[in-house]
């Protein structure tokens, strides 16, 4: 249990580019790993991950003990992160997964966002779930789901992938409009989103990775920000759909020839232009 604790830290915390902690326990005969974003004083939220029955994977979140900070951001939460929180729902659910989240003891999906978060719930259950006979499997399917699920609760928060001392150093040697390209690009949350609702083709000129090089380019493609993040103003409000596109690298790279970038009609219309002769 402990070598896996150790490993689902280093591959969330790889992930994340932030800090975890990690720890099991063994309950009515079945380990339970409980996980959280490192931080003194329990101010954060709690995510226990286990697999019932061989066949169901169960996560649960709640808020840490002194986790008000949390609960007040999640209330005061923008319209955009009350949307993209909302897609990444629906793809959860798509992935097979069924989602209980409880605001104040209420479904916050069965009426309008509260003002004030005094507790939450969050469940998520998946099953049946792939055979997980072996350790590797089991790291698998539980790293997989604890990324999303840290990510689902990110989606709300103003928590980004960047950690302290890479902050502290762009701070001092970059740019605003460079912090916002980092925590813009490095984003899983926003980058998962967009493959969600536009899928693995190329936006300009209909490539997919998998259907030129078959299991190596399964679910492989480059994601593009139609509004350059150097253009981006510090209250700029990102929008999935309108603000990223996947492109095949050469496209991508295309896009990038210029600057400001090509936009992907004008690709699309560069490619037919040269088609025609």
């Amino acid at each position: 249990m402990e070598d896996l604790c150790i490993k689902l830290r280093s591959d969330l915390e790889h992930y994340f580019s932030m800090p975890f902690e990690v720890s099991s326990s063994l309950v009515d005969g079945e380990v339970h790993y409980k996980c959280s974003p490192s931080n003194e004083g329990s101010m954060f939220f709690d995510i226990n991950v286990y697999i019932h029955n061989h066949i169901r994977l169960i996560i649960e979140m709640n808020p840490q003990k002194h986790g008000g900070y949390i609960l007040n951001e999640m209330a005061s939460a923008r319209e955009d992160k009350i949307k993209r929180f909302v897609m990444y729902k629906e793809m959860l659910e798509d992935k097979g997964a069924k989602i209980k989240f409880y605001v104040n003891g209420s479904d916050v999906f069965d009426r309008e966002w509260p003002s004030i978060w005094r507790s939450f719930m969050c469940k998520i259950v998946l099953v049946p779930i792939p055979d997980v006979d072996n350790a590797e499997k089991r790291f698998a399917i539980l790293s997989e789901w604890m990324k999303y699920s840290f990510d689902f609760i990110f989606s709300l928060l103003t928590i980004t992938d960047i950690n302290e001392e890479s902050l502290v150093s762009i701070k001092t040697e970059g740019s605003p409009s460079e912090i916002r390209s980092i925590r813009y690009e490095r984003n899983p949350i926003n980058r998962q989103l967009c493959l969600y609702r536009k899928g693995y083709c190329c936006e300009v000129c209909g490539m997919n990775f998998y259907d030129v090089y078959g299991d190596i380019g399964y679910h492989y493609i480059e994601v593009h920000h139609t509004m350059p993040v150097s253009l981006m103003k510090p209250d700029y409000v990102f929008d999935v759909d309108r603000d990223l596109v996947p492109l095949c690298s050469n496209c991508h790279a295309m896009a990038h020839r210029r600057n400001p970038p090509y936009s992907v009609e004008e690709l699309k219309e560069i490619i037919k232009n040269k088609i025609k002769k």
